[in-house]
């Protein structure tokens, strides 16, 4: 089984929502806890970070649990055109 997940999805199609809920599938399932979402940019990291706080509770009354974040993540950014 491979260890990577890549979610592809139209803008506006609910991405975010998906990857979240995954990760709490992934978590029952299988107990991982440990997930990294890559973002093209820091709006969009922005976005992805505060999403699942903004959504935390609707996902703790479907499983109980609430996302924990890490806050030290170290960010690099790196021109893809290179």
């Amino acid at each position: 089984m491979s260890s990577l997940l890549n979610i592809e999805m139209e803008t506006g199609s609910g991405k975010t929502y998906v990857y979240t809920k995954t990760m709490y599938e992934l978590n029952k399932q299988y107990g991982w806890s440990k997930f990294i979402i890559m973002a093209p940019s820091v709006a969009i990291r922005e976005g992805a970070h505060k999403s699942p706080e903004i959504t935390s509770e609707h996902f703790q009354e479907l499983y109980g649990k609430k996302v924990r974040f890490s806050t030290k993540c170290k960010v690099k950014m790196k021109d893809a055109k290179k």
